[in-house]
């Protein structure tokens, strides 16, 4: 497997042209020694844009990740629940049969969040809060 190198912005231009010149991304990748997928993300313009806005990573029945083709609402790079601007935002759906209606969240904790909600695990959390107090009450009594 070719390792991971930074690559500067002469060898970049170097690539784009040997890419315009036919060579593939699998002879880039051997002759540079990078991966193919790190030279598609290089050279192709957009390329993270549109694998950002029209892929989604589904698990079936069985727990099989699949991508399928969405279209989502414009990446901004704002957490749409919290407003910060993390490293890593996902597309976070609730509904696998309209997976286009989602939001972008952070990758850790609201995505998290949104998760736990969905599951009733809030509900639950409040509940047995609420048991708590009401049983911790009767004992000091």
């Amino acid at each position: 497997m070719p390792k991971r190198v930074n690559l500067s912005d002469e060898i970049i231009v170097e690539m784009e042209k040997l890419r315009a010149g036919g060579w593939t991304y699998r002879s880039l990748s051997e002759r540079f020694g990078v991966s193919s997928m790190t030279l598609r993300r290089v050279i192709t313009p957009g390329f993270r844009e549109n694998q950002r806005n029209s892929r989604l990573g589904m698990r079936d029945e069985v727990g099989n990740l699949h991508l399928v083709r969405v279209t989502k609402r414009p990446y901004t790079g704002v957490c749409e629940l919290c407003g910060k601007s993390p490293l890593r935002l996902d597309w976070h759906h609730w509904d696998n049969s309209h997976p286009e209606h989602g939001m972008w969240l952070c990758y850790g904790q609201c995505h998290i969040f949104a998760e736990k909600v969905e599951l009733g695990l809030v509900e639950k959390y409040k509940e047995l809060k609420e048991w708590s107090v009401l049983h911790s009450s009767r004992i000091k009594e």
